[in-house]
């Protein structure tokens, strides 16, 4: 694992970078084309890597795990409204 600086909002948090095979463990061993599909799929909006280095790339981990909370809870609005009788 990768540790670096990030800065988004001028605070001094350090930020775990994640590489690939990490991200792909982390999304429950999906595979590195379904990855860079979701990349593109703007309904999916998974956070775009950051470069590291010429040939290497990196997630920030902070932003991964936002992703996957946020998904999670719009499931769970979704599933909410479902039972409820309502259409999402």
């Amino acid at each position: 694992m990768v540790t670096a600086t990030h800065d988004p909002a001028h605070d001094s948090a350090q930020a775990r970078l994640i590489r690939l095979p990490q991200l792909k463990n982390r999304l429950g061993g999906v595979g590195t084309s379904t990855v860079y599909g979701w990349l593109n799929d703007p309904e999916i909006a998974l956070p775009r890597p950051i470069r590291i280095g010429p040939r290497a790339v990196a997630w920030i981990e902070n932003e991964v795990e936002d992703w996957i909370a946020n998904r999670a809870a719009k499931r769970d609005a979704e599933t909410a409204l479902t039972e409820s009788g309502r259409a999402p």
